[in-house]
This record gives C-alpha cells, sequence and structure tokens, in this order.
C-alpha cells in the first residue's frame, strides 16, 4: 500500500527540507567564504552533484547557489559548469524545457571559451532530454555528434556515456541488437576504467532489453546484479529504477506479490529524493498490477494520482501509459464513455510520439469499448488501425533487421577507432574476400550488361510516359511559385513604401507640432499619438515583410516576432533555436516564416492561449520547427475542410518546400502542438 496522500508527502519530503535548506546556505557559505572564488563555485557544484541521486530539492538549491556565485564572481567556466549541473537536475525532475534552457546557456559559454570535452557534455545531457520526450531521431543525432567528437579526443569516459545513450536510442526504437551491441562496447571501456557504477548501469540496460522482449526471468537476473552495484554505490535514484523494472519483470513470470513489494520499496525511495517522474511512473506501474489483479478502485486511484503529477511534466511516455491504463480500468467497470476519453488521449499520445506499444493497445481496446457500446463502425474502424499497425510493426521488424545489419557497418567504424588494431583484420578479410569473388563478379557484369540491353528498350518507353506528367506538374509547381513570389515582392515594395514616405510624413508633423504656439500638455498629446501611429506604422511594416528577416535571416526574424507579439500583453511567446545554419534561400526563408506566422495567428484568433513555445531545431537533413500552446484545441478535420485561405496558405508554401506538417489537437483539450519539418535542398535534390 502507498500514503494516502502522495503529494502532501512530497510537499512534507521536499518543501520543508528545501526551507530548511534555504535557511542553512548561508552558514554553509560562511564555512567557505575564505576560499578562492573558484574553490566556492566548485564546493556547491560538488554538493549539488552529492545530492544529484538522493534528494532532487536539496541539489537544485546548491546548483542555484554556485551559479549564482560563479555569475558574482565572473567566472565564466564554472558559469558553463553549473548551468550544466542546473539542465541535469531540471532534466531528472521532468523540467524538460527548462532544463534544454539552462543546457543552451552551458553550450554558449562552452563555445566561447572552445572547450571541446564540455561540448561532448552537452550533446550527451541534450541526447538524455529529447530521447526521454520520445524525440529518437533528434537523440541519436545528439548522441552521434558527441560520440564523434569524444572519439577524436580520445575521452574514453565520455565515449562510454556517449555509446551507452546511443544504445538507449536503439533500444527505445525496438533494435535490440544494436542496443547490446552498443551497451556491451560501452561495458568494455567501463571494465578498463573499473567504473562500478559504469558496469552497473550496463547491466540494467541488459535487463532492459530482455524486459522489452518479454524474457521476464533472464530480466531479473540482470536487475538484482544492478542493484547490488546501486546499494553499494548509494544511488537511491537508479536504486529506485531498478526496483520498479524488478517488479514489472517479478509481475511478468507471475509473482504478483514480489512485485508489490519491488513498487512499494521504489515507491519510498523517490519520495526521499524527490523524483516526481519516476514516482508518476512508479504509480502507473502498481496500477497496471492491481488491474491485472482485479482491484478496479484501486487501480483507478493509482492512475488518477499519476496523471495528477504528470500533469506538471507532461511526459508523453508517461501520460500515454496511465492514460491506457486508466481507460482499460473504466472498461472493466463498464463506464464506457470515460473509458473512451481516455483511451483517446491514450492514441493520440502514443501517435504524436511513435510510442507503437501503446498505440497498438490503445486501438485494440478501443475497438472492444465501442463494440460493447453498440457501434460497430467505430468498432471496425479501430480493430482495422489495430490490424494495419500490427502489420506495420511485422514489417518494420523484418526491414529494422536489415537496418541492423546496415548499422553494423557503421559501428564497426567506430569500434575501429577504439580499437584501431581491429583495421588490419578487417584489411585481410578483405583481400581474401577480393579474391574469392573477383571471378563471381566479371560473370555478374557480363549478366548486367546483357539485362541492361533487355531493360533499355522497356526504360525508355517509362521516362517518355512519365516525363510529359513530370513537365505537368513542374510547370503547375511552378506556375504557383511565380503567384507566390509575386506576392511576397509586392509585400516587400509596399513596405518599403510605407514605411518610408509615412515615416517621413510623421517626422514632418512630429516638427511643426514642436513649432507652433501649443500648450505643453497639447503638444505632449499630439507626440504621443505620432508615437502610437509610427508603432502601428512599423508593426503594420513588419507583417507585410520584416526587414530582419531580408537582413538577419529567419531565426532573427522569428525573435523579432515574439518581441513584437510579447509588447502586446496577454499572451506570452518564448523562441528556444539551436544549430540553426543559414541553408535555407532567400525564398523558402520567405515562406518558413509565413507558415509560422500563420499558424500563430491561429493560436491568437482561436486558441485562447496564455503562452506559446516555438521551437526551431537545424537537423542534418531539415529544419524542424515545433509550435506548441497551452490553449483550447481545435477541430483538426474543420481546419483543413475550412473556407478561410489560412490553411491552404500553409500547405501550398510547404508543396513548395517539400515539407510537412503535423497537427496533434483535440477540440475542447488543452494543449496543442504543431510540428513542421523542411528539407534542405540538397536533401530534396537527394530525394528527388
Amino acid at each position: 500500500m502507498i500514503p494516502k496522500s502522495p503529494l502532501l508527502a512530497l510537499f512534507v519530503s521536499l518543501v520543508v527540507p528545501s526551507f530548511c535548506l534555504a535557511q542553512n546556505i548561508d552558514s554553509l557559505y560562511a564555512t567557505v567564504e575564505e576560499r578562492s572564488s573558484a574553490d566556492q563555485v566548485r564546493y556547491f557544484d560538488d554538493l549539488a552533484w552529492d545530492h544529484m541521486y538522493t534528494n532532487f530539492a536539496y541539489a537544485h538549491n546548491y546548483a542555484l547557489k554556485a551559479n549564482a556565485l560563479a555569475i558574482e564572481y565572473g567566472l565564466k567556466k564554472s558559469q558553463g559548469n553549473t548551468y550544466n549541473t542546473l539542465g541535469v537536475i531540471c532534466r531528472r525532475q521532468g523540467r524538460y524545457e527548462e532544463s534544454k534552457g539552462y543546457l543552451r546557456q552551458a553550450k554558449a559559454i562552452w563555445d566561447e571559451l572552445d572547450i571541446d570535452t564540455q561540448k561532448v557534455t552537452f550533446h550527451m545531457n541534450m541526447a538524455n532530454v529529447v530521447r526521454t520526450q520520445g524525440y529518437v531521431d533528434s537523440a541519436l543525432f545528439f548522441g552521434e555528434k558527441g560520440l564523434e567528437i569524444a572519439i577524436r579526443l580520445g575521452d574514453s569516459i565520455r565515449m562510454s556515456s556517449m555509446i551507452v545513450g546511443l544504445g538507449t536510442t536503439y533500444k527505445n526504437m525496438g533494435w535490440y541488437g544494436t542496443a547490446i551491441e552498443y551497451y556491451s562496447q560501452g561495458a568494455l571501456i567501463d571494465q578498463a576504467l573499473e567504473d562500478t557504477v559504469g558496469l552497473g548501469i550496463y547491466w540494467s540496460n541488459i535487463g532492459d532489453v530482455m524486459l522489452e522482449q518479454g524474457d521476464f526471468a533472464e530480466a531479473l537476473k540482470y536487475y538484482e546484479i544492478t542493484r547490488g552495484v546501486d546499494k553499494y554505490a548509494n544511488n537511491k535514484l537508479n536504486e529506485a529504477i531498478t526496483l520498479q523494472s524488478m517488479g514489472r519483470a517479478q509481475q511478468g513470470i507471475g509473482r504478483t506479490d514480489l512485485a508489490a513489494v519491488s513498487f512499494k520499496e521504489a515507491f519510498k525511495l523517490c519520495q526521499e529524493i524527490g523524483d516526481d517522474v519516476l514516482l508518476a511512473d512508479i504509480l502507473k506501474s502498481q496500477g497496471n498490477l492491481e488491474l491485472e489483479l482485479g482491484r478496479i478502485p484501486e487501480a483507478l486511484s493509482l492512475y488518477d494520482q499519476a496523471l495528477d503529477i504528470n500533469l506538471s511534466y507532461h511526459d508523453p511516455l508517461i501520460g500515454a501509459a496511465a492514460h491506457l491504463g486508466k481507460g482499460r480500468a473504466l472498461k472493466a467497470n463498464d463506464e464506457l464513455e470515460a473509458s473512451i476519453q481516455h483511451l483517446d488521449s491514450a492514441n493520440r499520445i502514443a501517435s504524436r510520439i511513435n510510442y507503437d506499444n501503446v498505440l497498438l493497445a490503445s486501438h485494440r481496446s478501443l475497438a472492444e469499448v465501442y463494440s460493447m457500446a453498440d457501434e460497430p463502425e467505430l468498432a471496425f474502424e479501430h480493430l482495422n488501425a489495430f490490424v494495419n499497425i500490427n502489420d506495420r510493426l511485422h514489417n518494420l521488424s523484418i526491414a529494422s533487421r536489415v537496418a541492423e545489419l546496415e548499422n553494423k557497418y557503421e559501428l564497426s567504424n567506430k569500434e575501429h577507432q577504439i580499437k584501431q588494431q581491429a583495421s588490419l583484420i578487417e584489411q585481410a578479410a578483405l583481400t581474401q574476400q577480393l579474391d574469392r569473388t573477383l571471378a563471381g563478379a566479371v560473370i555478374l557484369a557480363l549478366l548486367i550488361l546483357v539485362g541492361g540491353l533487355f531493360a533499355y528498350n522497356k526504360r525508355k518507353q517509362y521516362k517518355t510516359k512519365i516525363g510529359h506528367e513530370q513537365e505537368r506538374s513542374q510547370l503547375k509547381t511552378q506556375q504557383i511559385k511565380a503567384v507566390i513570389q509575386s506576392q511576397e515582392d509586392e509585400r516587400k515594395r509596399f513596405a518599403m513604401d510605407l514605411h518610408d514616405d509615412f515615416g517621413q510624413l510623421i517626422s514632418a508633423l512630429r516638427i511643426q507640432a514642436n513649432m507652433v504656439g501649443l500648450s505643453t500638455a497639447v503638444k505632449n498629446k499630439i507626440n504621443t499619438q505620432l508615437d502610437q501611429m509610427y508603432a502601428s506604422l512599423k508593426s503594420i511594416a513588419f507583417n507585410l515583410m520584416p526587414q530582419t528577416l531580408v537582413d538577419k535571416g529567419l531565426s532573427s526574424a522569428v525573435e523579432e516576432l515574439c518581441l513584437q507579439l510579447n509588447q502586446l500583453g496577454g499572451l506570452k511567446f518564448k523562441l528556444h533555436t539551436f544549430d540553426i545554419t543559414d541553408r535555407l534561400d532567400d525564398q523558402e526563408k520567405v515562406a518558413a516564416y509565413r507558415v509560422i506566422q500563420e499558424v500563430v495567428n491561429n493560436i491568437i484568433k482561436y486558441a485562447d492561449a496564455s503562452s506559446v513555445t516555438i521551437n526551431m531545431t537545424g537537423l542534418e537533413d531539415k529544419l524542424s520547427i515545433m509550435i506548441e500552446d497551452n490553449g483550447d484545441g481545435f477541430d483538426i478535420s474543420r481546419l483543413k475542410s475550412g473556407i478561410g485561405n489560412g490553411w491552404r496558405n500553409i500547405q501550398s508554401r510547404l508543396d513548395l518546400l517539400e515539407g510537412e506538417i503535423d497537427l496533434d489537437s483535440v477540440e475542447g483539450r488543452k494543449n496543442s502542438t504543431v510540428s513542421i519539418g523542411i528539407p534542405y535542398y540538397k536533401s530534396r535534390q537527394q530525394a528527388a
């Protein structure tokens, strides 16, 4: 059993100690104020890391003190280190946007000081954040980039961390063979470094792979080893995670009594260290156990507690799984309407983050609920979706095996850099293989030549057929592009004329008003009105064609847009950018800006939101834009079929850019997300 009020318990265990810490932190400082400024910062930063796995509230306060001292003393490198510490703490607390903000501040300083080792640290921590959020592509991007730097530097410790992180990302993707290979490479390094904690994490990771594959008994063996390491290192956070995993494995082999004990111990540790995100996940696991045992009221209570805590953190994995569990529990309780609402929520979240297990289970449960509710059409719709996804996952499993084989080549290259002597063996093997296959290659070349001559005429006929279709498609695209470019040229010309002509007129009126014999009060009133007119004029000119977009690029223009909107009040805009490079031409920048502008306008008009966050990330092959708001959702089908020009404007511009857009919103539900991907020109050429 768990405490009746976990939120109250959290308040007692976190807020009260933090209050006491705030009173005592000055006395702690008094013990080190005679030391050098760098030592003072290091003292509190070390305290933060010492408490990282035992009490988040203490760790956060110590890190804030270290950061404040680093800023006060002007210690640039220490500022970067303390921002990094705060980023890690916030990630572990589920405050992902805060975490990324701190990590970006750390990277800016490390870039300025050109500290390569800390650049690896940044990529490792960013990969951890985005992987936790379910963004596996971004996690691979940060992971691969960080590993490349670590290998170049020969930094074994960071190399191990990056390799293990990549293994976890591949595990989340279902590439279990590749994941184990990465984990094993990391374990070799940890063994050489005699890193006991690192080896414990290795055993835990292997256990996770076994658990994912349904080998519960084998997974339990690895978790028991891991827990011993966690207790030896006094790592309460990892021990809580291991206990939760042990509970899931014990539940899998039918030992629900042992599972209940493991979950209870994990819950107690979470309360001690103040990890709300893990606490919600454990509550969800306890709910799953109670549901399996048929104790529906207990299960519903646990799911509610998990969802209540997750409201503050919006962890998509926990949210999707908790909604799924509650929907199933409500179905077992014959509360069909409420069940559908929660299963729909699970389905939407899982679809957005590609959480295939929950997506599959939610479609199956929805089919069952709609069948119970005598709605055969909807039941069939979800059953059909279940079958299609199941087939897709089966085909994906086959494709993943092929992709894993291809990925092994890249992995072997990294192993070669870690162990250089492997190159001689590979060269010898390649030479032998070349000798054996030379004769076969000659015969194969002759066959290809004969086959090529036979296929030539067929291919020529096919090219002629599709050539006409491509010409018609290109002509239509060029016509649309010409119309849009003509509109943008006219906007640019009109904005310049408006700013120059009316700006001069306002200046002339201001001079005349100050020259004539008017009272000071009247002059002030006129000047105030002229200021308002000029501000309105600048706003109109900016909306027509921001000069910043022409002069400084897309991210600067979006930043200025957010600044102007924030000045209007009522709605708070935030912009986060990462790795934005100048890889879009002028027309593409304008098109991307118009898409962002149109989405923002829709949020302002219809969402009734108080906060909007725009994230722009430059990936290897495309620009990723994510716009999130906390307002009321909308009907996606109504938006796409509406008579207005907004959606058509967005779609026509994205079509020209060969971009894509994904909408996650439901009418009446808070929080919506618009995800946009714009491939760079080179990527579009390669795709073509």
